[in-house]
């Protein structure tokens, strides 16, 4: 709902928001502490740009990952400077134009999330578990 919002508003309002979002994940991305991400569902335009800057990323089996912005109209620009570095221009050339849907064993190909996990949580305790090492 909020990215159909976002095709309506205004050049301003719109721009606004994009350098809120991407104040929000250079923030994340340049964090002096280790970020780690549990995604299961779905993770969609922005959700996809959050994995992206995140340090370590775990993903349940069923997560699904879009990024859906030209399905709207939209181009992911405010994201793509983290996906592109995540999963590299070839697969993000790719997924900007078709919006396609991939699983998390995808994601995990590409280079999107570290680990595919029923226990996601598991997973991430033991990253935490290395990091106090």
């Amino acid at each position: 709902g909020w990215m159909r919002e976002q095709a309506a508003a205004s050049e301003a309002d719109n721009r606004a928001d994009a350098m809120r979002l991407s104040d929000m994940l250079a923030t994340i991305d340049d964090c002096a502490k280790p970020v780690i991400a549990i995604v299961h569902g779905r993770a969609y335009g922005g959700g996809v740009g959050l994995a992206a800057c995140a340090d370590m990323v775990v993903a349940t089996p069923d997560a699904d990952f879009r990024l859906s912005e030209v399905r709207l109209g939209l181009t992911p620009a405010t994201i793509s400077p983290f996906v592109v570095a995540k999963i590299g221009a070839s697969h993000a050339r790719r997924l900007f134009l078709t919006a396609e849907s991939f699983g998390a064993e995808a994601a995990l190909q590409m280079g999107l999330v570290h680990a595919v996990s029923d226990t996601p949580e598991a997973v991430a305790g033991g990253w935490f578990d290395a990091l106090l090492q």
